[in-house]
């Protein structure tokens, strides 16, 4: 039987351990209390974040509509299909975002880009022709100094605030990016139970569908580009690189050690997901570089081989490397004295042969030749193309009609699908002046 002291150290050990319990209990209490404040803290922080930016981005392209669109619509100085390329669809993109503004400021931010996300699709368009502006941009930058002195004027105006028209025109491609790491770390710091999480959901993976869809279009455009200044920089020689489903993979200057021996002859070589080309290079007048097609080899039937016995060099250099590039009949022994970069042809290389044989049944077969074509072959290859390129050409022709009507440029948006059935907002019975159709 415990005596009365046993009895009261007994009980001061629970009570103890009671108020440990207890205080322990309103510690966690009080950290899961203060980790829910910090949350709404950078939420609150993200969301004025996100209404700051957007105020500021949507005076950019009001800044671009005042002082270098619109006038330039009137004044003349550059024709009406320059002036399409150059300023692409910039005005719906504000009326777009004027709207946005105006919804996040109505409603919640995951509301807003619920309703406004579909019609975020405009910046697509947009991205896909950036690179085309800008390039359209200094060539009439060069070309008129009538144009070019307007911009410069319209540049230095103080109300423009030291902005450069390159660097207005470059903000709606960097828009959409922004709008999903916002939208994504908003909804980070956003409660589950929060009565606007589910929207925030949504509209995030709207936003990311759009970011990823705009960043094909602006692949797409780039390769395409890309294969355009190489078909460009071959003489008559060349094939058409130009191919649906092909894609450009790597470019780079590579010995071919010769098979009359002497001298390694400099090459330039092009890879794309399809064939290997390579050329000589011609200098122009003008200093530029130009190349006469040697070879053009199908990838699908290309084999590469390591070649031992590489002489390395002593010191601080390490020599050069070569390999070998099969296809039917052609052996092709390449050399370069960077070691790193034949590594890097082979592996790639072989990545895409390899890439082609697993995927074969997708591609376009007739963008592939079922052989190397070299001399006499290419010739008759190129002939064939041209042939088939005329007779496309009429065809053309013939179907054009013998007169064109102007197409009516005021139209309005409609938006399958969309809650909003009269007008864009909910708030505001009005449409935008523009066409596009989501369906």
């Amino acid at each position: 039987m415990l005596s009365t002291r046993s009895r009261f150290k007994v009980l001061n050990e629970i009570a103890e351990e009671e108020n440990a319990s207890f205080n322990s209990g309103n510690a966690e209490g009080d950290k899961l209390m203060q980790a829910a404040a910090k949350r709404e803290r950078r939420r609150q922080k993200i969301t004025i974040e996100l209404f700051e930016s957007e105020k500021t981005y949507l005076s950019h392209l009001e800044l671009v509509n005042k002082h270098f669109d619109f006038p330039l619509r009137f004044n003349c100085l550059i024709p009406e299909n320059v002036h399409m390329k150059i300023f692409s669809n910039t005005e719906q993109i504000m009326e777009v975002n004027k709207t946005l503004l105006e919804y996040m400021e109505e409603m919640t931010v995951g509301e807003a880009f619920r309703y406004l996300g579909p019609f975020l699709k405009l910046y697509s368009s947009y991205a896909n022709n950036h690179q085309t502006a800008l390039s359209t941009l200094q060539e009439w930058m060069q070309k008129s100094p009538d144009f070019a002195q307007f911009i410069h004027t319209q540049e230095d105006k103080p109300e423009v605030k030291g902005l450069k028209i390159n660097a207005l025109l470059i903000t709606p491609v960097q828009r959409v990016p922004r709008y999903k790491l916002l939208l994504e770390d908003l909804m980070e710091h956003t409660s589950p139970d929060h009565h606007d999480y589910e929207h925030l959901q949504e509209a995030t993976k709207q936003v990311t569908d759009i970011a990823a869809h705009i960043n094909d279009h602006i692949k797409q455009h780039d390769n395409f580009q890309k294969m355009l200044a190489i078909q460009k920089s071959f003489d008559s020689s060349a094939p058409k690189i130009l191919a649906p489903g092909r894609e450009f993979i790597k470019e780079g200057p590579l010995k071919k050690v010769s098979r009359r021996g002497g001298k390694p002859l400099d090459r330039m070589f092009f890879l794309f997901s399809d064939m290997l080309i390579y050329g000589k290079p011609k200098f122009l007048d003008s200093g530029n570089k130009s190349y006469s097609c040697c070879c053009v080899l199908p990838l699908k039937h290309c084999e590469i081989e390591r070649v031992l016995g590489t002489v390395k060099k002593t010191g601080t250099d390490t020599g050069g490397m070569m390999f070998k590039v099969s296809c039917k009949d052609e052996n092709l022994l390449l050399y370069t004295s960077d070691q790193e970069e034949a590594k890097s042809w082979i592996t790639t290389l072989e990545t895409h042969i390899k890439k082609l044989s697993s995927n074969r049944s997708t591609l376009r077969k007739p963008s592939s030749t079922k052989a190397p074509m070299r001399g006499k072959s290419l010739f008759k290859h190129r002939q064939k193309e041209r042939k088939v390129d005329n007779q496309q050409k009429l065809k053309l022709h013939q179907k054009e009609p013998k007169t064109h009507q102007k197409e009516n440029k005021t139209k309005t948006i409609r938006f399958s699908g969309s809650p909003i059935k009269n007008g864009l907002s909910p708030l505001r019975n009005q449409s935008l002046p523009y066409s596009i159709l989501f369906c």
